[in-house]
């Protein structure tokens, strides 16, 4: 009698990933029936013998490991029956010969005898996709339907169980443990790689194999051994990556692609070319009104293709690049046929990056340019990464005959700071552009102009602040203005928490911003995104110059402006820096009712990173407020991986981290943390967030015992908050760092070597510094800045009364009330009657 066959040994795989699934076997014990169906190399048959070694004591196992010839009905019951120790072998004597089916009334006798017994069964079927015939399946059915309480079933299968459906009226009903359950998760895959061959790879190189490999624990496996050397010389991660389609090539020919008939083969090769499909694709590709009724035939029988519930179709990673090359092998002029179908069928349903994807793989330049440049407004709807992922396929030759092309590469360059990239598509666009006059071909606007634009955007990263203001009128000259591009591409993240410090703001240059977007707001026509982005950036430019007023009226405006249009890219940057102002005021519970506020607006369509990004401004403000309890609750929870590879998009996020380590005292993690932050913003020359964490990392060294680095970090992070005029960031971290200015000013009175430019910015900040003390102490405040009268009336204000009560209360002329009012607002800078009662009533 053929005994279980264990499956090939996975040895990569974790014991948190066969506890995380036995654990869901556990949990799903009571059922009938637990089927656990996936593709070969998912550890079905490991899992089934790691679940009996788990079963409950004096529990009685029937194991049986199926065969094709098991789909004779007189052996596959002989099987069963010496499976069970107490069936004995006359029960076979009752099958009628030759046995078409097992009568129903022996099957009946069967449940009985097992309902019967005092003692737990589990009948444990592997391999089931060896049984193809109906009968077999109908009399497994027809018992779990009578099984008794103490009766269960668990079948492992490589398909789906054709009687499932069936099982469904049961109470319970049947598990099924599926392919979704069965991945390896990137933790899983990381622990199981590196306990396998000690190898710790780059955060980039573990998504891609999770990617490629999509949890499939053999690939993983192989992936593992191929770095390893156990069955050749080791390879390096790149090199496995590379090799690892390869060694899974035998697999899947000979246990999933040779199992189905031709026409179904065929099926999958000319639909493994998109990397999603639906039913109306493959119809275009294979030239047949009836494959969707294949495409569900190999839902059933082969679990690399997965349908998601929108009703498109793929193919396991893998799986699909071993069918495009065996599609190449057969015809290679069939994946070229592919991509033009594909590209031609995209286009008809608006999928245009498909279109455009697909018909750079044939390749047809001409055919991808002019989906891109043809209606540059759905264009512009994608995002720039995926814009310029598409561009990056066009060869240096075919954007230099496209000057309109390699103009929008170029600007698409600029936006995420990749200058000299920029740069040298900018001088193939000129190379190729003989005439003075050029059009941008999807607008008509003066190419030339845009060009400028560009050219100026570069100048200025570059802080060459003359020249690119230079270039930036002649730009606004050629194109009447802003020009298109600008006028109507989102060029925001949506949940990013700063324009100033963005590609928007040039990184943190203040003057530029100001210069720029101060001679755009007068000419700007509309209220719209645009003139939102003007009014945030100028509000954050003006809070770092300390004209807090002047912020507080512009973020109010921009954040207006974002509120209209719902717009996260601009609710997000204006409502941190308000509560960032309220907190810079003194006014941390109206800072707190803001954050609230914002929360609560975003909720619904925030995703993960926009949530990260509040619950981050939630752990600063308890910070600030004292609340370090709940700050240790942040730090303990938040999902960032300090070791991890640094992402641009979560400075925000970064920075918080790196301020819990200074409160809460953790100079260790916070020096190794801050120092691999700052070599990431210095090679992104982000001026701004550069100089914020010399700042922090200088606290840190203070509190390390490391004094004299740390005044070195400070002077460094003032030296650059005096070229760029950084001053409310070094006032906000004030009390933080007061020890440390405290010797760092001691230390200015006694070194002549000192820069007078940091000399004066740090002289600057003192004097800003008295007045914010004395602008939380909101009395001392007004009465130092108020004349007498001021002041009284100014206590009337606060208490509510109306002008007219003022002027008879304090016996004056009304016209001498509003002239008051009107200085009180501008020596306080406070913008209006309900601007002083807030900051001067309940929390004063």
């Amino acid at each position: 009698m053929p005994t279980k066959q264990a499956s090939s040994s996975l040895s990569t795989i974790p014991a948190s990933y066969s506890a995380r699934c036995l654990e869901l076997l556990k949990r799903e014990a009571r059922r009938p029936l637990l089927a656990i169906v996936a593709p070969p190399g998912y550890g079905k048959t490991m899992l089934l013998e790691a679940w009996k070694e788990v079963l409950e004591p004096g529990c009685t196992v029937g194991w049986l490991s199926l065969e094709p010839e098991d789909n004779d009905i007189r052996r596959w019951f002989k099987r069963l029956l010496g499976a069970m120790p107490f069936l004995g072998e006359e029960w076979a004597s009752e099958l009628p010969e030759p046995p078409a089916s097992l009568p129903p009334g022996l099957l009946d006798k069967l449940a009985a005898a097992l309902r019967e017994r005092n003692e737990e069964i589990r009948w444990i079927f592997d391999r089931y996709e060896a049984i193809r015939e109906p009968a077999i399946h109908d009399s497994i059915a027809y018992l779990i339907e009578r099984a008794g309480a103490n009766v269960r079933y668990c079948i492992a299968s490589r398909e789906s169980l054709p009687f499932s459906d069936r099982l469904l009226r049961l109470s319970p009903g049947p598990f099924t443990v599926s392919l979704d359950h069965l991945k390896l998760n990137l933790a899983e895959i990381r622990q199981g790689v590196r306990g396998r061959t000690g190898s710790q790879l780059q955060a980039d190189d573990w998504q891609s194999l999770h990617q490629l490999t999509d949890g499939w624990p053999l690939a993983v496996e192989r992936f593992a051994s191929l770095m390893d050397g156990i069955r050749a010389e080791p390879m390096n991660e790149s090199a496995a990556l590379a090799a690892l389609p390869s060694e899974v090539r035998g697999v899947l020919l000979n246990n999933v692609f040779l199992r189905h008939p031709e026409e179904l083969q065929r099926l999958m090769l000319l639909t493994s070319v998109p990397d999603f499909f639906d039913a109306e694709l493959a119809r275009r590709l294979t030239g047949d009104a009836s494959c969707h009724l294949g495409l569900e035939r190999l839902l059933q029988t082969n679990l690399f293709l997965h349908r998601s519930n929108d009703g498109r179709y793929r193919y396991h990673p893998l799986f699909a690049f071993f069918l495009r090359e065996r599609l190449k092998e057969e015809d290679k002029s069939a994946p070229l046929t592919m991509h033009e179908r594909i590209s031609r069928w995209a286009q008809e349903e608006h999928l245009l990056v498909d279109a455009i994807q697909h018909a750079l793989l044939i390749p047809d330049y001409e055919r991808a340019a002019e989906l891109l440049l043809g209606d540059i407004a759905a264009t512009l709807s994608h995002s720039r990464s995926t814009l310029i992922r598409l561009m990056e396929q066009f060869p240096a030759s075919e954007m230099s005959g496209r000057p309109s092309l390699a103009m929008f590469y170029a600007w698409l360059l600029v936006a995420v700071h990749r200058i000299s990239a920029s740069e040298t598509v900018l001088d193939l666009a000129e190379a190729g552009m003989t005439e003075e006059d050029y059009a941008f071909a999807p607008t008509g606007e003066d190419l030339r102009g845009y060009i400028a634009t560009i050219r100026s955007r570069i100048l200025l990263l570059r802080r060459e602040t003359e020249r690119g203001l230079q270039l930036m009128h002649e730009a606004a000259a050629r194109l009447n203005g802003p020009g298109y591009l600008y006028n109507h591409s989102n060029t925001l993240e949506p949940y990013g928490s700063s324009l100033l410090k963005s590609n928007v703001g040039y990184w943190g240059a203040i003057d530029q911003s100001i210069a720029i977007y101060g001679y755009a707001e007068p000419l700007w026509n509309g209220v719209n995104q645009g003139y939102g982005i003007i009014q945030t950036i100028l509000g954050e430019c003006y809070y770092e110059r300390n004209r807090l007023g002047e912020a507080e009226k512009s973020l109010l405006g921009g954040r207006r402006i974002g509120l209209d249009l719902m717009d996260p890219g601009i609710i997000m940057p204006s409502s941190l820096l308000l509560i960032q102002l309220r907190c810079a005021y003194g006014e941390h519970q109206a800072a707190q009712v803001l954050l609230d506020e914002t929360r609560k607006l975003l909720e619904k369509n925030a995703e993960e990173e926009g949530t990260a990004v509040l619950d981050a401004c939630q752990a600063r403000l308890q910070m600030r407020t004292g609340q370090l309890p709940l700050a240790k609750k942040w730090l303990r929870n938040q999902k960032l991986d300090p070791e991890g590879v640094l992402d641009l998009r979560c400075m925000f996020e970064y920075l918080t981290l790196l301020r819990a380590f200074v409160i809460l005292g953790q100079p260790r993690q916070g020096i190794a943390f801050g120092e691999r932050l700052l070599q990431f913003a210095e090679s992104w020359y982000l001026h701004y967030y550069i100089a914020e964490i010399q700042l922090l990392l200088s606290v840190l060294y203070d509190g390390n015992g490391r004094g004299n680095t740390a005044l070195r970090k400070l002077e460094t992070a003032l030296g650059i908050g005096a070229k760029e005029g950084y001053f409310q960031l070094f006032l906000d971290e004030w009390d933080t760092a007061a020890s440390l200015f405290a010797k760092f000013e001691r230390l200015a009175r006694t070194r002549r070597s000192l820069s007078p430019d940091i000399q004066a910015f740090y002289g600057q900040l003192l004097e800003l510094r008295s007045e914010q003390e004395l602008f939380v102490d909101k009395d001392r405040f007004a009465r130092k800045k108020l004349t007498g009268k001021e002041y009284k009336v100014l206590q009337q204000i606060v208490a509510g009364r109306s002008n007219a009560a003022i002027a008879d209360e304090l016996s004056i002329r009304l016209e001498t009330v509003k002239t008051h009012c009107k200085n009180i607002y501008r020596k306080l800078g406070l913008k209006s009657r309900k601007a002083v009662q807030r900051h001067y009533g309940a929390e004063g």
